[in-house]
């Protein structure tokens, strides 16, 4: 990114999205950036897809990440007056260059198939950032159908993971990430209300470069869900840099009571079917 795209990009962060409505905590637009810097780092190719852009508050800052030459697809019903919003939203702060990098779908994401998909995205995807319908089946849906399409060092950003008012988005991941048809994606970054996707082998490279890098240095600390480890970023219980580092070098559960693990999940299984008969 040259100089001029990074000094957008942190007024746009910093003073101008909350002049545009919409909800995009502060801590996802900086991982949103980092995200974005660790993929220039080692060069990851591919276009930007958000589906849901309602006003356009986060499809601005992608906009502003992308590179010459991408493509940004931003996808939704856009009801109303929504689309004349979001295009007035992104004319003011993204210049007319990367403006024309921006292709408008207005279309509902219950309705997409895999040959409209691959029709309209001809490359792959190094982001993708998803904030259509929030119910389980509506999630899994556009989960299962999109992430094909994005490149292996890919990122998948899930909108609203941790809000009260969806519990769907968040079982409708961990099935997607977990279930009979296991993908290849994990979870591996928390931010506001984001969770983030990527192959288990990308994100513990990334997870490294966030805990290193100066905005997050000592500020988060390692769960996990399922076996992989996640990462809280600025977590208000932040852990030393060095030592989450070395616990990702070494993650092999050897942090935890892999035997009562185990115990613990024969006696749900053992109790969950006892409660079904």
């Amino acid at each position: 990114m040259n100089n001029n795209d990074a000094a957008l990009v942190n007024d746009y962060m910093n003073n101008f999205s909350k002049e545009v409505e919409g909800w995009f905590f502060p801590i996802d637009m900086l991982l949103f950036a980092l995200l974005n810097e660790w993929q220039q780092t080692v060069s990851v190719q591919g276009n930007i897809a958000e589906i849901g852009v309602y006003k356009g508050k986060s499809l601005i800052l992608l906009a502003l990440l992308a590179r010459e030459g991408e493509t940004i697809y931003a996808m939704d019903l856009f009801e109303d007056d929504l689309l004349p919003a979001a295009k007035n939203a992104v004319s003011r702060f993204v210049p007319n260059k990367k403006q024309e990098q921006i292709l408008y779908f207005k279309e509902d994401s219950a309705n997409y198939t895999l040959d409209y998909l691959r029709e309209n995205f001809p490359t792959p995807l190094r982001f993708l950032h998803i904030d259509a319908g929030h119910e389980h089946h509506e999630v899994l849906h556009t989960l299962t159908l999109l992430s094909p399409l994005v490149t292996d060092a890919g990122v998948i950003m899930m909108d609203d993971y941790q809000d009260r008012e969806f519990p769907g988005v968040g079982s409708a991941v961990l099935e997607f990430c977990y279930g009979d048809k296991r993908s290849n994606f994990v979870p591996f970054l928390v931010g506001a209300n984001k969770m983030y996707l990527a192959n288990p082998y990308i994100a513990k490279q990334i997870q490294k470069y966030l805990l290193q890098h100066n905005l997050l240095l000592d500020k988060c600390r390692l769960t996990r869900t399922h076996d992989d480890p996640v990462l809280i970023a600025l977590s208000k219980l932040p852990q030393l840099s060095d030592k989450l580092i070395r616990q990702l070098n070494h993650y092999d559960l050897s942090t935890i009571d892999t035997a009562k693990i185990d115990f613990l999940a024969k006696k749900a299984s053992v109790l969950g079917q006892q409660k079904i008969s």
